[in-house]
């Protein structure tokens, strides 16, 4: 135990700390240490396989959790051997998004045990700049321990300019935004030309299912598939004469040298001169029958909303103290009644 007590600062900028906190316990919360500060990135570098063992075992668990009897990946089965749980952004674990809360996750596992190494921590002052979530699950933390909690949330300058047809987006019922959505990817297809095609795939030896995001500007030059993802197993599988079929999904992007649906549909109708290999896109495939599935499925998703929302007591890690809930509401949400479902 260390025989510091009293304050413990919690400093989320990327500024010097101000001088009248330089004699509290300070715990940076972005950078690293350059004195006697604690460091939580270093912290999270240092025990990055616990914490990552943590973090994914109670992920699993989670899903285990009974409500009513039954776990929560059951209680999610959309149709027979497919829970919508695998689905959910939470379970994917998708860290690359700027507003994906997997990180803080982290540094709050490193804060709970900095923490516990104290004898007693009688106030919490976190020095902020962003993210009224992380605000809301550190003053419950402290509130449950019976620790004075404050916050001093700064201006950091940098303003983020929406525009207005951003802002009515984002203002919108969840379930109309899931409509709109749906229109737009039904008219996009429309103005690209692309038309309901199904070939059959039977008798292929291996399968492939991939997103589309990008091509090398060789591909399609003499009629055969190229790809940055799947490198050398493309050459491989020609030259082995196994029967192939690839299975396309485009999506949007901004990144450099991705292209557009249209484009998408030329390429893959000139890959023609691989014998044995199918190429298919699988937004190709959307006919009246697949849109009033997906619209049927949509509704029995957002009627299980109710059954995450059950989670919200115990969403938390053990031996951590903190609840998660607020940091994936949104997110949950999104999955079960927005866009992303």
């Amino acid at each position: 135990m260390q025989e510091k007590q009293g304050t413990l600062l919690l400093w989320d900028l990327e500024t010097e700390i101000d001088q009248p906190f330089q004699n509290e316990n300070i715990v940076l919360w972005r950078a690293y240490a350059l004195n006697s500060e604690i460091s939580i990135p270093q912290l999270i570098e240092d025990n990055r396989e616990e914490y990552r063992q943590r973090f994914t075992g109670w992920v699993y668990e989670t899903g285990l959790t009974h409500i009513n009897g039954k776990p929560v990946l059951e209680l999610l089965q959309i149709r027979p051997g497919f829970s919508y749980w695998w689905m959910t952004s939470f379970v994917e674990m998708q860290h690359y998004s700027n507003d994906s809360e997997i990180y803080n996750v982290f540094r709050l596992i490193a804060l709970a045990e900095v923490i516990a190494s104290f004898n007693r921590i009688e106030k919490i002052r976190f020095v902020t700049d962003r993210n009224p979530g992380l605000i809301s699950v550190i003053s419950e933390y402290a509130q449950k321990k019976g620790i004075s909690f404050e916050v001093d949330v700064r201006c950091n300058g940098n303003k983020t300019t929406i525009g207005f047809i951003e802002k009515i987006k984002n203002n919108l019922p969840s379930g109309v935004a899931a409509l709109f959505f749906l229109g737009k990817y039904i008219l996009q297809r429309f103005v690209a030309g692309i038309r309901v095609e199904r070939k059959q795939a039977s008798g292929s030896d291996f399968s492939f299912f991939g997103y589309l995001l990008n091509l090398p500007s060789e591909a399609g030059r003499e009629g055969r598939f190229n790809s940055i993802f799947w490198t050398g197993l493309v050459d491989k599988l020609e030259k082995s004469k196994a029967k192939v079929s690839w299975f396309h999904f485009w999506i949007h992007s901004d990144a450099p040298g991705s292209i557009g649906l249209k484009q998408v549909t030329k390429k893959l109708g000139g890959f023609k001169n691989t014998t044995g290999h199918l190429h298919q896109l699988i937004n190709s495939q959307l006919g009246a029958r697949t849109i009033f599935s997906v619209v049927k499925d949509y509704c029995k998703i957002r009627a299980k909303y109710k059954i995450i929302k059950n989670l919200k007591k115990g969403f938390e890690i053990k031996n951590c103290g903190f609840n998660f809930w607020v940091l994936f509401e949104k997110e949950f949400v999104n999955d079960f009644k927005g866009i992303r479902a």
